[in-house]
């Protein structure tokens, strides 16, 4: 997962991506996740008002769609690269609450696919298979409306450190309460159970993004809801991996039916720590 932020850089806006995916020993798909900024990740190239609530404000798409300049510069960045190395580039939008968001940024990359194609010299249509967009679920509005928005984009994310914080109604930056955002809550695994359907239904994959991720014990139930991508550290590569390996798929699923019985997030770890 690669996160633009190619207008920081000097030079033109596809430099940055360019010079971070251009080593050739790259066989796997790369992620592009769109300038994720506002809330708490503020930029001074960017002003914005100070918010009572910043995590509820203008950040991630809503950001971008008010400034479509810096998403139109980051999709042309997108388009030029994958027309040059003729591979799929994916193209993550963060923070999406509703179809009508997802549908303006598909009017920009429609927009500007026959341009970017007459400048590189390949067909519209293969280009714009060259970039697949998809969602990154971090919202309650885009989990409750999963079904519908998976029929619009080519892959499904689950970020699930702001999901729980949205869904649990909680601060995780208030060390009061941020133990409190716990993403194994009933709650939690009843919606990634609910997204992973989705995917499913649609044909598309479901990554998850995220510390859980990286935790072993809980691979077996991430794998069980139906996730296809587990999104975590280099430094956790391996131990995923093997956790990975060691699991049944069908066991895997029948964990998941026992989680989605739970009370409490006592009961999932106590679950979890009985395999």
């Amino acid at each position: 997962l690669i996160e633009i932020y190619d207008l920081m850089q000097p030079g033109h806006p596809e430099n940055t991506a360019h010079e971070t995916g251009s080593d050739p020993a790259i066989i796997k798909p790369l992620t592009f996740r769109a300038l994720d900024l506002g809330g708490d990740k503020p930029v001074r190239f960017i002003p914005s008002p100070i918010e009572m609530n910043p995590s509820l404000g203008l950040r991630g798409i809503r950001l971008l769609l008010k400034r479509p300049e810096l998403l139109r510069n980051h999709i042309a960045a997108l388009l030029q690269m994958a027309a040059t190395w003729r591979r799929p580039l994916r193209f993550m939008l963060p923070m999406i609450s509703t179809i009508e968001e997802l549908l303006e940024v598909q009017t920009h990359i429609n927009e500007l696919i026959p341009i970017v194609a007459t400048e590189q010299s390949i067909d519209a249509e293969e280009l714009a298979q060259l970039l697949p967009t998809g969602v990154l679920v971090e919202t309650p509005a885009a989990a409750l409306m999963i079904e519908q928005m998976a029929t619009l984009v080519d892959f499904l994310s689950i970020g699930v450190n702001d999901l729980a914080q949205y869904i649990l109604a909680v601060d995780r930056t208030n060390a009061s309460v941020a133990a409190m955002a716990d993403p194994l809550h009933p709650a939690m695994i009843k919606i990634m159970s609910h997204i992973g359907r989705a995917g499913r239904q649609a044909g598309i994959p479901v990554s998850i993004c995220g510390e859980i991720a990286s935790d072993a014990t809980a691979i077996p139930l991430l794998l069980g809801l139906g996730m296809n991508e587990l999104s975590v550290t280099p430094a956790a590569v391996a131990l995923v991996k093997q956790a990975v390996r060691q699991c049944n798929l069908l066991s895997c699923r029948q964990l998941a039916e026992q989680a989605l019985k739970c009370q409490n997030s006592r009961q999932v770890r106590e679950l979890l720590m009985a395999l």
